[in-house]
This record gives C-alpha cells, sequence and structure tokens, in this order.
C-alpha cells in the first residue's frame, strides 16, 4: 500500500509522509483502525485519527506530543489543523509539518462533493506539497470529481473495478453473495411488517439488521418506537446530526451479536460491519445508486447476506428501474412473516405518545419530514404523493392528529381515512 511505503522513509513522528481524507467520521475511524491494525502496527510509524466534534486545540496538542506519519481525518478538521490559531497552540503550523508529503487519499470522493466539501477539499490541498501521488477513490464518476481530478491530480491515470458476475461475465451491480427481495404492502401496514420481520430475525434468530429510512427525524421516531414496540431486542439508532455520539452508537453496533441499527444513507457507504445478516430499506432510496450502496452493506467480503426492500403497491415500478438502471435482479417476498405473527402497532404508537409529548413531537417531524422527502424524490414517475393514501400513511406512522402541510392543499387523497385522536393533546406531558 502506497501510504505504507511512504511512511517508511519517515523517522520523524512529526513529519506527516501521508493524509487520508475520508466524508464521515465512522468511515475515517474505520480507515485509522486498519491502518493501524493491518499496515503500521509493528513498523514503528505513527498515526493520527482527527474528526470534528471536539476542540481542534486538543488535537493540535495531541500531534505535538505523538505526532502521526499518517493522519486520517474528515475534511472539516483537517482544515482547522491548517487554519487553527488560538494561545493554546501558540506559533504551531501544521502545513511545516505536510512539506515532504507523498500520499494523499480521497476516500469517497463523490461523497466528500456531495457533502459540500469541495472549498475544504481546495484549501487543504494547497497547503500540500504539489509533488506527490494522490488516489482519488469514488464508486461513482460525477462531473465534479472529475472536476477534482483535473485540479487536484497530475498526470491521472483511472484505473476501473468492476464486480463480475457468476455468469457470462457480465457486470452487475451486487456480489453474486447478495440476494435481493421487495415486499408489496399498504400504508398502515408497512411498521407492523417491520416489527414482525425484526421480531423474527433478531429475538428469534439472534441476526443482526440495518434499517434504513428516509430522513434524520424518521430515524429519531422509528428507532424510539421500535424500542418500545420489540422489548426483547436491541435497538440502535444512528443519523448524521447526532454529532459527538455518531461513533459511539456505531461501534457498540459493531460490537453486537444481535440487533437493529435504524440509519439514514450516512450508513451508506464505505462502512464495514460485520455479520450483518439482513440489510433493510423501509423508504426508498434517493437513487438507483444509493440502492446498490445500501445493500452492499452486507454479504461483504463473500460472506451470505439478503437485503429487503418495501415498497407500496403503486411503487412496485421500481423493481424494473432498479433493473434496468442498476443491473440488480429483485424477487418478490410475498410473505415477509407468517401472517400470525405480524401485530397491530398503532394502539402501541399512541400509547408511546400519550405517555410522553416528546413521543408525538418526534412522530409529527418523522411524518412531515418523509412527505417532503416524497415530494422531492428524483424518480418522481414512481413515487407520487398523489398516489398515496395519507390517511393510511399517518395511521401507519401512529399519529393521533394530522399535521396541516401545504403539500396536502392540491394531493388530498385519503385524507378523509384519518381518524384524529379525541383527546385533549395540549394535556399530553413531556416525561
Amino acid at each position: 500500500m502506497p501510504e505504507h511505503d511512504a511512511g517508511n522513509a519517515r523517522d520523524e513522528t512529526k513529519e506527516v509522509g501521508a493524509i487520508v481524507i475520508a466524508p464521515t467520521r465512522e468511515l475515517a475511524t474505520q480507515v485509522h483502525q486498519v491502518l493501524e491494525q493491518g499496515f503500521l502496527e509493528g513498523v514503528g510509524l505513527t498515526s493520527m485519527l482527527v474528526t470534528g466534534g471536539g476542540d481542534p486545540g486538543k488535537d493540535i496538542q495531541r500531534f505535538r506530543e505523538k505526532g502521526g506519519n499518517v493522519v486520517v481525518g474528515t475534511p472539516g478538521r483537517l482544515l482547522d489543523l491548517f487554519q487553527f490559531r488560538g494561545a493554546s497552540v501558540g506559533d504551531f503550523n501544521f502545513a511545516a509539518h505536510v512539506r515532504s508529503l507523498e500520499v494523499l487519499v480521497l476516500d469517497e470522493a463523490d461523497k466528500l462533493l456531495e457533502f459540500g466539501f469541495a472549498t475544504a477539499l481546495d484549501s487543504i490541498i494547497s497547503h500540500l506539497p504539489k509533488q506527490r501521488r494522490t488516489g482519488l477513490f469514488s464508486a461513482t464518476q460525477t462531473q465534479a470529481v472529475q472536476d477534482l481530478v483535473r485540479t487536484g491530480m497530475r498526470n491521472p491515470v483511472e484505473v476501473r473495478v468492476r464486480s463480475v458476475g457468476g455468469t457470462g461475465g457480465r457486470d452487475v451491480g451486487v456480489p453474486d453473495t447478495l440476494t435481493n427481495y421487495y415486499t408489496l404492502c399498504a400504508e398502515e401496514r408497512k411498521l407492523d411488517l417491520l416489527a414482525a420481520f425484526l421480531r423474527e430475525k433478531c429475538a428469534e434468530r439472534k441476526e443482526k439488521v440495518l434499517v434504513f429510512v428516509a430522513t434524520c427525524a424518521c430515524v429519531d421516531y422509528f428507532g424510539s418506537a421500535l424500542i418500545g414496540i420489540l422489548e426483547d431486542v436491541q435497538v440502535l439508532s444512528l443519523h448524521g446530526r447526532m454529532r459527538g455520539r455518531r461513533y459511539l452508537v456505531f461501534d457498540r453496533f459493531r460490537n453486537l451479536e444481535s440487533g437493529v441499527l435504524v440509519c439514514t444513507d450516512v450508513m451508506a457507504r464505505g462502512i464495514d460491519i460485520p455479520d450483518i445478516d439482513w440489510v433493510v430499506q423501509f423508504d426508498p432510496p434517493s437513487t438507483g445508486v444509493a440502492f446498490v450502496h445500501r445493500a452492499g452493506r452486507t454479504a461483504r467480503s463473500g460472506s451470505q447476506g439478503s437485503s429487503l426492500l418495501f415498497l407500496l403497491p403503486n411503487e412496485q415500478p421500481y423493481v424494473e428501474f432498479l433493473l434496468l438502471n442498476q443491473k440488480v435482479s429483485l424477487s418478490e417476498m410475498k410473505e415477509v412473516v407468517e401472517e400470525g405473527k405480524v401485530k397491530p402497532t398503532k394502539e402501541l404508537l399512541e400509547g408511546l405518545q400519550i405517555r410522553d409529548r416528546a413521543m408525538m413531537d418526534k412522530a409529527n417531524r418523522a411524518f412531515v419530514s418523509f412527505i417532503q422527502f416524497y415530494c422531492k424524490h428524483p424518480l418522481y414517475l414512481v413515487f407520487q404523493l398523489k398516489e398515496m393514501n395519507l390517511g393510511k400513511l399517518a395511521q401507519g406512522f401512529g399519529l393521533l392528529r394530522m399535521p396541516r402541510m401545504p403539500e396536502f392543499r392540491a394531493l388530498a387523497r385519503g385524507l378523509q381515512d384519518f381518524q384524529p385522536s379525541s383527546l385533549d393533546l395540549n394535556s399530553i406531558p413531556y416525561r
């Protein structure tokens, strides 16, 4: 590995030979762990992980004390090292420590740009020597990635890595060891089926399941709801707005033998969690590529894995879209679990909200955020709000009342099917 070779020329712990930039804390942490355990261990090199969420002055102090021949981090915190000034760090100048840098790695470059780090990357690169090796890794070749190649690399050589199927050598979007399913269910039945599925897989079979939902608010609500519904299953939640708690949750889920992680697409790229048996896409992904990345969290390194996509009956054309757009074939799972195991969740959800106003607020925010996500879905020919029964959807969320939204003015199908609670909602206390 180039980073290893570059570091061997270093005998000063504070002389940085390689920098690896990743879009999220979780991915940066994982890369750092792999480097320490697989490449730098026992060769006398030092490494350092820098991610946001804390005082950059402490990272600078740590570098002064221990150094770092290989520095792994997120763009914002790496830029802090170059720009931070303060009494606690004195005349520290990180740029002076990278003058002999030989290797720069941009991991998940398309996500780095999608998350808005283009300016930060340009600033970081401006501090680095022009004579260096740069490795840019990207799952998709967007125009922004191509622009970054032109501005950040000299004499670039493109290497394409393809997954080859077991028959005929044709390119496929997912590994041969991954089995993809979809199931069709009505709006008000989705959470009932999900809860029954998770109960069977986790409580009975002791499996590990990743559940993707559309928004951070949906993670907050459904994560809390599943804790109340599945008392004998370990349920964790993770999304990009959790800041300091994200890695703690990530690491806890990695170490679980069985359990559920409810998450957004922050967990869809580059993350390697061992022994995930199922990936459930409870809400549709924003793109076909996102479907592949989500599903790819299981069946890694040759192991077996399965994914399940929940769709409404009118969304079934999405299955054909994935076949044409991503070369991914899905088989219909007509019975997710035995019908006798499916229990209604509506009363449980209402009870959780009646006992705690904060839970009611979560439910309303999740519903509103999902409607907004759905209205803006790029594949609008398939995912059309006017085809959805909004009243039954609200029942599926267990809402006590229907939020007022401008989206309902022209698209009010099924609102009459929702029966609001007769309770005085203003009397519900915060716990």
